[in-house]
């Protein structure tokens, strides 16, 4: 493709163009659960929502400050327990039905919009850039590493795509072109 599709005017550098576009899927999926986080997340969820009903329950009727504050000490624990249970794996099921990807002759794009809020984010591919697959029915290529975090490198890329073997040689492709320039 030569010319910049709709909504690309003034994204691309010039002598950039676009190899490929397309989306995730948005399906649910638990890989990267283990068994006892999700225990772990399951009882401090359920513990939150005993501690919060609770102290809704004792205090109903106070009309003091406190008896709308102290149930909201349950909601860090509430979120934590969510969370580690697997709802980050709903959560990801979210932003990937929001997500469209595309690849140019220099750079991988991400962009999302969630409630509204658009983001696009690009990477650049060169002879450096290290390519992870992971390879099953639907490939994922990592590309990129965000900050380091307690879970370790969160690492960046095209989750869940049909297509992901014919995308990494065309990463490949561009990582030969701009190596040998």
């Amino acid at each position: 493709m030569s010319d910049a599709p709709p909504g690309w005017d003034g994204l691309l550098d010039d002598g950039e163009e676009i190899l490929w576009q397309g989306r995730p899927s948005g399906q649910v999926s638990f890989r990267g659960l283990e068994p006892g986080n999700v225990l772990t997340g399951l009882v401090m969820f359920g513990f939150a929502v005993f501690w919060i009903s609770g102290a809704m329950r004792a205090s109903i009727g106070d009309g003091n400050i406190f008896g709308i504050i102290f149930p909201l000490f349950g909601l860090p624990f509430l979120w934590v327990g969510f969370d580690k249970a697997g709802g980050k794996v709903l959560i990801d099921a979210y932003r990937r039905k929001r997500s469209w990807y595309t690849l140019t002759n220099r750079r991988a794009f991400i962009a999302t919009e969630i409630l509204g809020q658009r983001d696009r984010n690009s990477w650049p591919i060169h002879a450096g850039t290290v390519l992870d697959l992971e390879d099953g029915a639907l490939q994922s290529i990592r590309f990129a590493d965000r900050r380091k975090t307690a879970r370790g490198q969160n690492r960046i890329g095209f989750e869940l795509i049909p297509d992901g073997r014919e995308v990494l040689g065309l990463m490949r492709q561009i990582q030969n072109h701009r190596g040998a320039s």
